[in-house]
C-alpha cells in the first residue's frame, strides 16, 4: 500500500475508533449525565440554559517550550492529555464540576458557543464527535473501510468543488493569484491530511452535491484530519526535545499543509455553527505560525500566504474578544505581505483593539498608546491604509469595468468607514467625534446600498456589517438593513454562524445600552463567542 494511502487509512481508522467511544458533548460529560447527542447541539444543555459546545474534536493546548536549537524559548506543539469524566450512573445526576454560566435566553440556545482555549501548543482533545445516529436510541457504526472508500471515490470531486465554490470565499478578492487554488489545492491529491480537510469542508458545504455512501462523512474526514495533525505534532515535539531543528524541506512542507488544513477545518466549524471549536483551531494555527514563522528558512511563498490568511482570521476574531492575552498574541501579516490587500488595515485595527483592551484591564502603557491614536491620527492612518489596499489591488490588474472589481473598490471604502467607526467606539471617542462618526455611518450605509452584487463579496462583509450593526442602536431602519445584509451573507456563503452574529445584534438592539462591548464581554465569559468573519 502506498505511504499516503496508508496514512489516510490509519487516520480514518483512528477517527472511527474515537467516534465509537464518544459519550457526548463535553458539557454533559462535566455534569456527569448522559448526553442525548441531538444535532447540532444537545437538548439537555438547552433545557438547562447552558451552552452546548457540540461534539467534534478540537485542537487543545498545553504549554510547551523548545529547550534547545534555534527555537529555544519558543512555544512548540506538545501532545496534551485530556481528562476523562467518570461514566454517568444516572441521567439526572449532576457532578461537582463547575458548569458554564448561562447566557441570555436568545444566546444560550446557540450552537456556536464555546470560549477560546488558552494559548499554548496543539493536540486534538479526547472529546470527539458522536456516533452517527440512525434514530432515537440507535447508533450506526461507520467502518473505516467505508470512509476510506468514499474518500478515494470522491477525492477528485471534493477538490474540484473546493476549487469552484470555496477557494474564492477564503480570500479578499478571487483571482488567478488565489494561492489556495494555485498553490495549496494541488497538494491535496498527495497530502492525506490536507485532502481530508478539503473533503470535510467540501462535503459539508456541498450538501446534496455529493452522493455519500457514508453518513456524516464530513465529520469523519474532519476527525481523521485532526488525528493526522496530532501524529505529526507528536513527531515534531519528539524531535525538538531531542535537539533537532525543524528546518528540513519535509518539516516546512508539513507546517504548510497543517496550517492550511487547520484554516480549512476552522472554516468548516464556522460553517457548521461550531465557533467554540473554530476558536480552538485558531489557537492551533497560531502556534504553528509562531513556531515556524521565526525561521527565515520556513518563510516560503505558501507559508507566508497562509500566515497572512491566519492574520485576517486572527485580527477579525480578536476584535470581538475581551480576553487580553488572546488580543496580545494576535498574529499579524508577515513582513513579506506588508504591501498586500488590507495588510496595513489589519495592523491598525489590531492596534485599536489592543489599546482598547489594555485600557479596559488598566494595563500600564494603555494611556500612552491611546494618546497616539487621536481622532485626526485615526482618520489619517485609516486613509493611508485604504490607499495602500487600492495600490495593492492595482497590482492584481483588476479590470475596472467588471462588477466584482467595482464592488471591491466599494468594499475598500466600506472597511475604511467601518474601521473609523470601530476605533471611535473602542477608544471612547463617540461623544467627541459624533459629527464625523455619523458622517462615516451615512457613507458606510451608502456603500452597502451601492454594491451591485453583494453575493460576490459576501464573505468579506460580516465584519463591517457587524460594526455597522453595533452602531445603529435605536434606529430600526438601519437595523433592518443590517439584518437583511446578514441574511444575504448567510445564504451566499452557507456559513451558519452568521445567524449567531445577527442573534447577538438583536439582543443588543433590544437592550437599553448603546455600547455593545459590555454585552459582548459578558456573553464571552458565559461561552457565547461572536465571530463576524
Amino acid at each position: 500500500m502506498p505511504e499516503t494511502r496508508r496514512q489516510s487509512d490509519n487516520a480514518l481508522k483512528a477517527a472511527a475508533a474515537r467516534r465509537h467511544g464518544s459519550k457526548g458533548c463535553s458539557t454533559c460529560t462535566k455534569r456527569r449525565i448522559r448526553c442525548d447527542l441531538t444535532q447540532p447541539t444537545c437538548k439537555k444543555c438547552e433545557k438547562k440554559g447552558l451552552t452546548c459546545p457540540g461534539y467534534g474534536p478540537r485542537l487543545r493546548w498545553a504549554g510547551g517550550v523548545a529547550v534547545r536549537g534555534k527555537l529555544k524559548g519558543q512555544n512548540v506543539p506538545l501532545p496534551g492529555l485530556a481528562s476523562r469524566s467518570p461514566e454517568p450512573d444516572s441521567d439526572e445526576t449532576e457532578g461537582s464540576s463547575a458548569r458554564r454560566g448561562s447566557a441570555p435566553a436568545a444566546a444560550a440556545s446557540s450552537s456556536s458557543a464555546g470560549a477560546p482555549a488558552a494559548s499554548g501548543a496543539a493536540t486534538p482533545a479526547a472529546a470527539t464527535a458522536p456516533p452517527t445516529s440512525a434514530g432515537p436510541g440507535q447508533t450506526v457504526i461507520v467502518s473505516p473501510a467505508s470512509l476510506d472508500n468514499t474518500l478515494r471515490k470522491s477525492a477528485r470531486e471534493f477538490i474540484e468543488y473546493y476549487d469552484k465554490n470555496i477557494a474564492g470565499l477564503m480570500v479578499w478578492f478571487d483571482s488567478a493569484n488565489n494561492d489556495y487554488r494555485s498553490r495549496v489545492l494541488p497538494r491535496a491529491a498527495n497530502t492525506p491530511g490536507l485532502r481530508l480537510a478539503v473533503a470535510a469542508i467540501s462535503a459539508h458545504h456541498g450538501g446534496l452535491t455529493f452522493d455519500h455512501e457514508t453518513p456524516r462523512f464530513s465529520e469523519a474526514a474532519r476527525d481523521a484530519c485532526l488525528n493526522l495533525i496530532q501524529e505529526h505534532v507528536k513527531d515534531m515535539t519528539g524531535r525538538l526535545t531531542g535537539g533537532f531543528e525543524l528546518t528540513s524541506q519535509s518539516d516546512i512542507a508539513d507546517a504548510e499543509w497543517m496550517l492550511a488544513a487547520i484554516l480549512m477545518i476552522s472554516t468548516y466549524e464556522m460553517a457548521n455553527a461550531q465557533t467554540g471549536a473554530a476558536e480552538s483551531h485558531r489557537m492551533a494555527a497560531r502556534t504553528i505560525a509562531n513556531v515556524f514563522g521565526h525561521n527565515t528558512q520556513c518563510c516560503t511563498r505558501v507559508f507566508d500566504f497562509l500566515r497572512n490568511q491566519l492574520a485576517v482570521f486572527d485580527v477579525m476574531a480578536t476584535s470581538t474578544s475581551f480576553d487580553l492575552s488572546d488580543v496580545e498574541n494576535t498574529v499579524l501579516p508577515p513582513p513579506s505581505m506588508a504591501d498586500g490587500l488590507f495588510a496595513r488595515y489589519l495592523t491598525l485595527v489590531h492596534q485599536v483593539t489592543l489599546v482598547s483592551r489594555r485600557r479596559m484591564y488598566a494595563v500600564g502603557d494603555a494611556s500612552t498608546l491611546a494618546a497616539e491614536l487621536t481622532p485626526s491620527a485615526i482618520r489619517s492612518q485609516f486613509e493611508q491604509a485604504r490607499g495602500a489596499t487600492l495600490l495593492a489591488a492595482g497590482r492584481l490588474q483588476m479590470q475596472p469595468s467588471a462588477v466584482d472589481s467595482r464592488d471591491f473598490i466599494r468594499l475598500v471604502d466600506i472597511y475604511h468607514h467601518a474601521g473609523v467607526i470601530y476605533a471611535y467606539r473602542c477608544l471612547d471617542l463617540v461623544a467627541t467625534e459624533h459629527i464625523d462618526r455619523e458622517a462615516s455611518m451615512v457613507k458606510l450605509f451608502e456603500q452597502f446600498a451601492a454594491l451591485e452584487d453583494a453575493t460576490l463579496c459576501a464573505q468579506n462583509l460580516p465584519w463591517p456589517a457587524f460594526v455597522a450593526g453595533t452602531e445603529c442602536h435605536g434606529d430600526p431602519r438601519r437595523q433592518e438593513t443590517i439584518a437583511t445584509l446578514f441574511e444575504t451573507i448567510t445564504d451566499a456563503t452557507s456559513f451558519s454562524h452568521f445567524r449567531d452574529v445577527l442573534k447577538f445584534l438583536r439582543i443588543f438592539w433590544e437592550s437599553e445600552h448603546t455600547d455593545w462591548q459590555p454585552l459582548g464581554r459578558d456573553l464571552q465569559q458565559n461561552g457565547f463567542r461572536i465571530l463576524p468573519l
